[in-house]
């Protein structure tokens, strides 16, 4: 009985595209631009996997389903966005991406809100490490 259980396994596995593992996914608010009367967020599913920012409106497993992809080669870093004096809420976990500043660049910066300080946190610091990790692999 173990045998075929183990069998049935491997032709599952064997059936599926190795993919890699996402590095992180989760659930974010993205900013879309100011209002009227107020700044426009919207809520993002994100995965981040190798080099890769993949965004989407709705949670999908397929990264080709994905409405935004962006090469996180063409980025320098990822930092907390704080304004000087705000008793905000969304204060304590907006962060940023920051586009490279050589010529031709014409990615935007990305400005998120997380869920809490800790899940900010955790975005800024796989998203550095995927940051750099790309931008190693050109040189």
């Amino acid at each position: 009985m173990k045998k075929s259980a183990a069998s049935k396994r491997g032709v599952q596995d064997s059936g599926q595209q190795p993919t890699q593992q996402p590095d992180k996914v989760g659930w974010i608010r993205k900013f879309c631009g100011r209002g009227i009367f107020r700044e426009l967020w919207r809520n993002r599913f994100m995965i981040l996997r190798g080099e890769h920012l993949y965004i989407s409106e709705k949670e999908v497993k397929d990264d080709r389903k994905a409405q935004e992809v962006f090469h996180l080669a063409d980025y320098e870093r990822s930092e907390e966005l704080r304004k000087a004096k705000s008793r905000s809420k969304k204060n304590h976990s907006r962060f940023i991406l920051l586009r490279c500043k050589r010529p031709g660049n014409s990615v935007p910066n990305l400005l998120f809100l997380a869920v809490s300080p800790e899940e900010k946190e955790s975005w800024i610091n796989a998203l550095n490490v995927a940051v750099t990790r790309a931008k190693n692999r050109f040189l």
